[in-house]
């Protein structure tokens, strides 16, 4: 009896030590959760929880290595956990491991009743992944859920803008209420790619005015200002990427001399 009583005593300890860990991480005092876990996970090495805990308070500290080892470690434990899943997607991620973060998400949003982030976040795996069929499948899936989504369907319209499939992509753009910065970028790029390219410099130049930090619409506003004829804008544009960090105006400017 008393050893019942002592083992029970020691669970309730863990339990309590594991809530006052998860209120530690939960709440931007990762460096106060190391120990509490460190602890626990000693106590009661076959705990899943305080690995998964553990691996996330590593993760927003942004060290994947130490996270991936011990989301693995709580998958070992409880393979089927969309949770745990989810965050060694999130891992993945974090390292550029698009594909296998991609496969993680998937597994993650299996049941029907999955939170629509976590299934933007499977699409967008696979759109960095460069897996468009996948990619668009679940951004789908993501709309049939939320049709009035703006960002699911700004999330489709750059799968398609990323495929090419630039009638598609203007489709679901066109579709957007929110006239923000990213809008009229993806559609300026979508025009750019379509050689609409009044239309395009339109949209990008609105861009620009809303958010001047989004760089790389040089590059396209560059393209379609050659396209049009405007070689001169195109290399002015292109040096003015370069010279914040989008060296891919370099290939378009030894390419369109």
């Amino acid at each position: 009896m008393l050893a019942t009583l002592t083992a029970n005593a020691q669970r309730g300890d863990i339990d309590s030590d594991l809530q006052y860990a998860e209120y530690l991480v939960n709440n931007g005092k990762g460096a106060l959760a190391y120990p509490e876990l460190n602890k626990i996970i000693s106590q009661s090495p076959s705990l899943h929880y305080a690995y998964y805990l553990r691996a996330l308070n590593y993760y927003n500290d942004g060290n994947s290595k130490s996270a991936l080892y011990d989301i693995d470690q709580a998958l070992r434990r409880r393979p089927n956990s969309a949770d745990y899943l989810a965050l060694k997607g999130d891992i993945l991620s974090l390292g550029g491991k698009y594909g296998k973060a991609a496969e993680c998400y998937a597994k993650a949003v299996r049941d029907e009743d999955a939170p629509p982030q976590r299934i933007y976040a499977t699409a967008q795996a696979y759109l960095r992944d460069k897996d468009y069929a996948n990619a668009i499948k679940y951004a789908e899936r993501l709309l049939d859920l939320a049709p009035g989504s703006d960002s699911a369907k700004m999330l489709a319209a750059e799968i398609y803008i990323d495929d090419n499939n630039t009638t598609d992509a203007l489709r679901a753009i066109n579709t957007v209420t929110e006239h923000n910065a990213q809008y009229h970028r993806l559609r300026g790029i979508a025009y750019c790619k379509s050689q609409m390219n009044d239309y395009a410099i339109a949209d990008l130049n609105a861009a620009l005015d809303i958010d001047p930090s989004m760089s790389d619409i040089y590059v396209w506003r560059g393209l379609a200002k050659y396209q049009a004829g405007d070689r001169k804008g195109a290399h002015d544009d292109w040096n003015t990427a370069i010279s914040k960090r989008q060296y891919e105006a370099a290939n378009l400017l030894q390419k369109y001399r």
